[in-house]
C-alpha cells in the first residue's frame, strides 16, 4: 500500500491493498465505494471461541456454537433432498443438514475444513443442527485467533461478494491492513466535552475495536459509539430544521372555532380524559399559531389518540381545509374509516377511504 498521505476516507476502495477494479465492484454491489464505507461495513455477529461448546455437551432445543473438522459431505437423495456435513471435534459428532443451496453447498466444503457453525440443537438419528449459519475457518490467522481466545468477526456476505473471495474471510483480510493504516487519522467528529460526559470512545477506536475486539463486550461499547454518533447527528439535523421551520416558515393559522368539535363531543358517550383535554389545548395554540406545528403524540393502546386527532381535523375543516389521517396498513385504514364515518355521519362532514 502506498503511504497513508496519497489516501483519505474518500479514496475509492480499489486503491487499497487486496482490491483492485474487479472486487471493488463486488464491494460496490453492498454499497462500499471508499475506504470509509469499508470501515462502516460492520460485522453481523462474532465468534467467541469462549462460547463455544463442545459436540458431546451439546443440550437439546439450545442454540450454540461449535467447531470442528469436516470428516464427510454430501447430498442425500431421498422423498426430499438434502445436504448432510458432518463435523467432529474429538468428544463426538455433528450432523448439519441443508434443505436449500445443496449444489452451492457441495463446491464449498473440503475434508479437513475447520468450520464453526451455529444453531438450535436438535435429535435424529445423532445431534444435528438444521440450516446452521456457518463459517469455514481454514486460515492459519484465523486458527490463530481461535486457539488464542480472540474474537472473530462475521461479516454479512452475498453471491458477488463469495465469488470474489470476500467472504467473512477476505473482508477481514483487506479490513484489517486498512485500519492498521488509517485508523490514527481517523476524524473525530464529536466534540471532547460530549465524549467525556458519556463515557464513551473515540470514532477511531470504536472503528477499531468494532472490527478487532477484545471481548464482546468491547464489541457492544464500540457499536453503541458508532450508534450514538448516528442518533447525535439525526437529532442535530431535525433540531436545525426544527428551528429554520420556527425562524423562516411560513404556517397555516387556524383562528376559527365553529360547532363541528362541540357536536361531535356532545355525541360521544365518554367525557374525554384530562389528559385529552390538556393535549387538544396544546395542540390549539400551535394551530393558532403562524409557525408549523411539529407535535408527536404518544399514548397507550385505548388511550385516545385517534379521537384527538379527529378533533385536530375538525379544527383544520372548520377553517375552510381538509384533513388527512395515514394508517400504515390498509387494514387500519380501514378502520379508521368506519369509525370516523359513524362518527361524522350526522355533522355533514365527508368522509373519504383512499387505499392502494
Amino acid at each position: 500500500m502506498q503511504d497513508h498521505n496519497e489516501f483519505d476516507l474518500t479514496t475509492p476502495v480499489q486503491f487499497l491493498k487486496g482490491v483492485g477494479p474487479k472486487r471493488a465492484g463486488a464491494l460496490k454491489s453492498v454499497g462500499i465505494e471508499t475506504i470509509e464505507g469499508l470501515l462502516y461495513y460492520i460485522p453481523r455477529r462474532y465468534l467467541d471461541r469462549s462460547n463455544v461448546l463442545p459436540i458431546s455437551r451439546l443440550p437439546l432445543g439450545e442454540d450454540v456454537t461449535v467447531i470442528g473438522k469436516v470428516e464427510v459431505f454430501g447430498i442425500k437423495e431421498g422423498r426430499r433432498d438434502r445436504f448432510i456435513l458432518i463435523l467432529s471435534d474429538g468428544t463426538g459428532f455433528l450432523n448439519c443438514v441443508w434443505f436449500q443451496g445443496l449444489r452451492y453447498l457441495s463446491n464449498l466444503f473440503s475434508i479437513g475444513d475447520t468450520v464453526a457453525v451455529s444453531g438450535r440443537v436438535t435429535f435424529f438419528k445423532g445431534k444435528q443442527i438444521v440450516h446452521p449459519e456457518f463459517e469455514i475457518i481454514s486460515s492459519k490467522e484465523d486458527e490463530d485467533l481461535l486457539h488464542t481466545g480472540r474474537i472473530i468477526p462475521l461479516y454479512p456476505s452475498t453471491a458477488q461478494l463469495r465469488e470474489k473471495s470476500l467472504d467473512s474471510r477476505g473482508l477481514r483480510r483487506i479490513i484489517k491492513p486498512a485500519l492498521d493504516r488509517f485508523a490514527p487519522y481517523i476524524p473525530e467528529t464529536l466534540p471532547a466535552s460530549i465524549l467525556e460526559r458519556n463515557r464513551i470512545m473515540s470514532r477511531s477506536e470504536a472503528l477499531y475495536a468494532v472490527h478487532f475486539p477484545d471481548s464482546l463486550e468491547e464489541a457492544e461499547r464500540a457499536r453503541q459509539r458508532l450508534a450514538f454518533e448516528e442518533f447525535f447527528y439525526l437529532q442535530l439535523m431535525l433540531a436545525l430544521k426544527r428551528r429554520e421551520r420556527m425562524t423562516d416558515s411560513e404556517g397555516i393559522v387556524f383562528t376559527r372555532i365553529g360547532t363541528l368539535v362541540s357536536k361531535l363531543l356532545e355525541r360521544l358517550s365518554f367525557e374525554l380524559t384530562e389528559a385529552q383535554k390538556r393535549v387538544l389545548h396544546e395542540i390549539r395554540a400551535d394551530m393558532k399559531s403562524p409557525r408549523p406545528m411539529n407535535r408527536l403524540l404518544q399514548g397507550d393502546v385505548g388511550s385516545g389518540k385517534t379521537m384527538v386527532a379527529l378533533i385536530t381535523m375538525l379544527i383544520a375543516i372548520e377553517n375552510g381545509y381538509q384533513a388527512v389521517l395515514m394508517a400504515p396498513t390498509e387494514v387500519l385504514a380501514e378502520q379508521h374509516f368506519l369509525t370516523i364515518h359513524g362518527l361524522l355521519e350526522e355533522l355533514s362532514v365527508k368522509v373519504c377511504l383512499l387505499i392502494g
